[in-house]
Formats: C-alpha cells, sequence, structure tokens
C-alpha cells in the first residue's frame, strides 16, 4: 500500500515526471539519501519537479570539479552537418541488435 505522503508528492510532480517515478517510493529514497549522508541535497527536490537542464547543475562535492575552458554555441555547432555525416557513416549494426530489439518489444 503507497502512503498518502508518497501521493501528495507525486500529485505535485509534473505528468511526465510522474510517469517515469510511478513505481519509486520518494520518501524511502529520501531516506536513503540521508542516511548515506549524499551531499547533495537538492536532489529529492528534484525528484519532485525534475531535473534541471543540461550545464544548470551546480557542485554539490558527490564528484571532484573539473577546470574547464568553456566554449561557445558558436563553436559547438560549427560545421555540424559535415559532423553527423561522418559519424553516420562509422556506424555499423551490433551484434546485439537483434536481441535488444526483442527485448524492447517485450517491454
Amino acid at each position: 500500500m503507497r502512503s498518502w505522503r508518497n501521493q501528495a508528492v507525486k500529485r505535485a510532480q509534473p505528468a511526465a515526471l510522474r510517469a517515469t517515478t510511478q513505481h519509486r517510493d520518494l520518501g524511502f529514497t529520501t531516506l536513503l539519501l540521508m542516511l548515506v549522508s549524499w551531499p547533495d541535497v537538492q536532489y529529492p527536490h528534484i525528484l519532485v519537479y525534475g531535473l534541471p537542464a543540461v550545464a544548470t547543475s551546480w557542485p554539490c562535492d558527490v564528484f571532484p570539479q573539473q577546470e574547464v575552458e568553456p566554449i561557445s554555441l558558436e563553436q559547438v555547432f560549427t560545421d555540424w552537418q559535415t559532423h553527423n555525416a561522418a559519424l553516420r557513416k562509422t556506424l555499423k549494426p551490433s551484434k546485439d541488435d537483434a536481441f535488444l530489439l526483442e527485448q524492447s518489444w517485450q517491454e
């Protein structure tokens, strides 16, 4: 039986996130985080309201920070069509494709 608190939290979630966490007990996950002293105290909030967009993550001392050189969107998207075409040429079928397709149809 699901706790009423868990259901109240899930009602606050956006529909897409609620569908993702429908079989998870968020209260237990929060308790687990406290027991293992996970330093990212915002994780329970993320479970309710969703993960932030890429590149908006804040340091939480879980993993060491790395020095990086910022790049612009222009650098990211320069000549993307040529890059994507070259990448597509390197993609080949995997020996596991048939098995993976079969498993995905079973789910």
